[in-house]
């Protein structure tokens, strides 16, 4: 047999709502985890970021002014 063919009798026979539960159990369980906090570091490098994408922007909208006319 070849080894990409999935043999039919070695999947679990599972219904539609049993998966649905299991889904759903874990994805409460990653809920319960929460966020973790940001580093101070973190928050100035991510506020940079942000900086320099406005910045940017501005840059391409000047140029692209500038060419248009």
């Amino acid at each position: 047999m070849n080894s990409l063919t999935l043999d039919t009798q070695q999947v679990p026979d599972l219904s539609v709502e049993e998966l649905l539960a299991d889904h759903e159990s874990a994805r409460e369980k990653v809920e319960k985890l929460g966020r973790l906090p940001l580093s101070p570091t973190l928050k100035v490098i991510i506020w940079g970021l942000r900086v320099y994408v406005l910045f940017m922007v501005v840059v391409v909208v000047i140029n692209a002014f500038e060419l248009t006319h």
